[in-house]
Formats: structure tokens, C-alpha cells, sequence
């Protein structure tokens, strides 16, 4: 997973920023809106599949797990840390599985 969503933000991260950042306009916020609440519905989905593997925490709902797949998973973050941090995207895939696997997955 982590992976694949290096490999999307690689590709998308620019063009989600300006959607992002622009959602101040009307039409550009309504974009916005479906875009987020696309991420959040994968988000739910990737967590639902954890569940029925029985890998993820037991503490967790699956509301839980899945707000804070989105949160962690958000372009937002890609944005703050290899955009205006400059982390390399090595050091922000190994940041985001070490941050992915505590936060979600059954020791």
C-alpha cells in the first residue's frame, strides 16, 4: 500500500496541491470535497480488508483505523514533509509504513 501511494503522489501530488489549495472557489471546492472523500472511502476499504485478515488492532473501530489511514495517507502530509521539508521520498515511504504499521496493524 505504501508503495503504491508513493508511486500515485509521485504523479499526482502537484495537481492535488493546486486543487487543494484553490478549494477557497466554489466549483473548485466541490472537486476537493469528492477528491478527499474518495481518499477516505479507500481508506475504509484498504481497513476493512485488514479487519477480515484479522490484522488490524483490536482497540480500533473501523471508523478509527480508517480516519487515521486517511489522516497519515493524506497528500496533505506528502506536501509538508518532501515538498517543504525536502524529505527524500525513501525516507517518506519508510516514514509512512513505520507510521501505518503502529498505528493500524496487530503486533
Amino acid at each position: 500500500m505504501v508503495e503504491h501511494s508513493v508511486s500515485v503522489k509521485s504523479r499526482s501530488a502537484k495537481l492535488l496541491e493546486a486543487i487543494r489549495s484553490a478549494s477557497g472557489e466554489k466549483d473548485v471546492r466541490a472537486l476537493w470535497n469528492e477528491v478527499d472523500t474518495k481518499m477516505h472511502q479507500v481508506a475504509e476499504h484498504f481497513v476493512k480488508q485488514l479487519s477480515c485478515a484479522g490484522a488490524l488492532r483490536s482497540d480500533l473501530t473501523i471508523g478509527e483505523a480508517a480516519d487515521a489511514l486517511w489522516a497519515l495517507n493524506h497528500p496533505t502530509l506528502w506536501q509538508l514533509l518532501v515538498v517543504q521539508q525536502n524529505w527524500p521520498v525513501t525516507a517518506y515511504a519508510a516514514w509512512l509504513e513505520r507510521a501505518l504499521t503502529a498505528e493500524l496493524l496487530c503486533d
